[in-house]
């Protein structure tokens, strides 16, 4: 890899972003997105248009700590802090963190060997966390939920647990990490697994706490994931409390700035 910023090198970047005002990452028509005010920064920079590649498409109001972007430049500008130069142009509920390069055969989404979301949930009302937890009233099992986040664990066919629009050609996921944490008033729950389906995330988190408050038992969540049927009762949970993480690779990210 050339260490210069040559157009032999893909530039990849990290950003952490509130999603709560926007219509997720992906770019969609007449609606705000963090994919539109990116590449609407870097298309004031380079005076034409650009596309940019994210390693997922986080929903409406989901938030992440550490999405990855690639894109290719067309053209080298000198003497230029890309990373400040993009921070200067868009809100402050978007912000670039890291600037890097990589070889031409990276890609942030396929090149991806894994990645990590958190869910947290808050016991009680805080005002101030309305927008970064789901607020829930009800008495939680969570010995229950944890049983929950065991059977989840190892390959499974997710095809219960994602958005039935959902357009990819398999729903196989291996999940390397899945557990709940306690912290205070708020449960966490941290999930790591080699692919993601659409809604994943929140249909798995809505059903385990179904099984929390007693509505669902621990053996009736085993039965609907190993079924591969979407039900129609199967709860997704709200937005607001999910992050990414993180996304790891195989593939080396030189790091400049």
């Amino acid at each position: 890899m050339k260490s210069n910023n040559s157009l032999n090198n893909i530039f990849v970047l990290e950003v952490e972003y509130d999603g709560t005002n926007y219509a997720g990452f992906q770019i969609q028509p007449n609606v705000k997105t963090i994919q539109g005010e990116l590449q609407k920064a870097l298309e004031n920079i380079y005076k034409q248009k650009i596309t940019i590649n994210g390693s997922g498409r986080t929903d409406a109001g989901v938030h992440a700590r550490r999405q990855i972007f690639h894109f290719s430049p067309p053209r080298i500008i000198e003497n230029i802090n890309l990373k400040l130069a993009i921070n200067s142009q868009i809100n402050r509920d978007i912000r670039i963190r890291k600037f890097g390069l990589a070889n031409q055969d990276f890609h942030s989404r396929f090149s991806a060997v894994d990645r990590t979301y958190k869910y947290y949930i808050s016991l009680k009302e805080d005002t101030f966390s309305r927008d970064y937890s789901w607020q829930i009233d009800y008495n939680v099992d969570v010995k229950k939920i944890k049983k929950c986040a065991k059977i989840i664990k190892g390959e499974h066919d997710f095809t219960t647990f994602c958005n039935a629009k959902s357009e990819t050609k398999h729903k196989l996921c291996i999940v390397k990490k899945s557990n709940w944490k306690t912290n205070n008033h708020l449960l966490i729950y941290t999930i790591t697994a080699n692919r993601f389906l659409h809604n994943m995330v929140r249909s798995l988190v809505g059903n385990m706490v179904k099984v929390g408050i007693g509505e669902k038992s621990v053996n009736n969540f085993r039965i609907i994931l190993e079924n591969k049927k979407r039900y129609f009762d199967i709860y997704t949970a709200p937005p607001q409390g999910l992050f990414l993480e993180e996304v790891n690779y195989n593939k080396k990210i030189l790091w400049k700035e």
